[in-house]
């Protein structure tokens, strides 16, 4: 947890599965694994852009 943020790297499915993840035709946890990532940084922004602000 770096940044106090859950990796979305944890939940098993990483980059190196997604071929095989596409050509089982399983999109849904494709999906998933993406909003992982989008999420993550979404918290990331938040929490550097609030340490940044406290800075000034």
């Amino acid at each position: 947890k770096a940044f106090g943020i859950q990796s979305p790297k944890s939940h098993g499915i990483t980059g190196y599965d997604i071929n095989d993840y596409f050509k089982a035709r399983r999109y849904k946890e494709i999906a998933q694994y993406c909003m992982g990532d989008v999420l993550a940084t979404a918290q990331l922004y938040a929490k550097w852009r609030y340490l940044y602000e406290g800075l000034k």
